[in-house]
């Protein structure tokens, strides 16, 4: 257990962040303390904020921040990605649009499994383009939602 100064709560060790360096390796702040301070120093500081996001996200190699990306989201080695990716035709699961030059696809999961931003990786489905992929998040991964898109788009002569 610990005491957060600056709410002055007493919390299990789970509530404040790690942190190596110190004596019981933890944060002195609690998390929600912690996140506060952070977005306060972020406003009051905003050029100094982006400046130091920009260099934290720029200390690794691209190709290496993305498998990092890859695995800590989806739990996907690169060599899964660009397995899924040939197994699929090189392009969108959906649609079959290739990926743009600039980007990779992106990773598709069952929201119902896992509705965090980091899966298990078992509940992933599939590689899509980003517009097949948000299409999927507008209508909730709902088949009967999409149906009634279709029959729209069919009725009203624009499809």
């Amino acid at each position: 257990m610990k005491r957060c100064p600056s709410c002055g709560e007493v919390k299990p060790l789970e509530g404040f962040y790690r942190l190596a360096r110190s004596k019981d390796g933890r944060q002195g702040y609690c998390k929600p303390c912690a996140n506060a301070k952070r977005v306060a120093w972020g406003k009051a500081n905003p050029g100094r904020h982006k400046e130091w996001n920009r260099n934290s996200y720029m200390r690794e190699p691209p190709g290496q921040r993305a498998e990092r990306k890859l695995y800590s989201q989806f739990r996907l080695s690169l060599d899964d990605y660009h397995q899924m990716l040939a197994d699929q035709g090189g392009g969108c699961a959906a649609c079959g649009a290739p990926p743009p030059a600039t980007r990779r696809l992106q990773v598709d999961h069952d929201h119902s499994c896992c509705d965090t931003r980091y899966t298990c990786g078992l509940c992933v489905r599939g590689l899509l383009c980003l517009n097949c992929n948000a299409t999927l998040g507008h209508v909730r991964d709902s088949p009967d939602r999409l149906l009634r898109l279709v029959a729209y788009l069919e009725r009203t002569g624009k499809g």
